[in-house]
């Protein structure tokens, strides 16, 4: 099987185009604080609680969604320091 891959510069204008990201005009520095706090939180309370679940327990669900979580915010703090805000991720209620 061939996968074509496109260059760095053509894939992020369409990404940009497409909508999947949005160019901001300056850093967040608070924001990217925040996002980073709450995912190390997140994995300190991931990892207290994943000791007591049993191996075979559906509880597995929600330890894998919430360390998911936590990387998708480490994920956008790093796109926030390069002036992107990610739109891929984001999940409307």
């Amino acid at each position: 099987m061939r996968i074509d891959i496109d260059d760095l510069d053509s894939t992020y204008n369409k990404c940009l185009a497409t909508g999947k990201f949005k160019e901001k005009n300056k850093i967040d520095a608070e924001l990217i604080k925040s996002l980073k706090n709450v995912a190390e939180q997140g994995l300190i309370f991931i990892k207290d609680k994943e000791k007591s679940i049993k191996k075979e327990s559906d509880a597995w669900t929600f330890v894998f969604r919430d360390y998911y979580e936590a990387l998708r915010n480490l994920i956008e703090s790093m796109l926030l320091f390069d002036k992107i805000e990610e739109k891929l991720f984001k999940i409307n209620y």
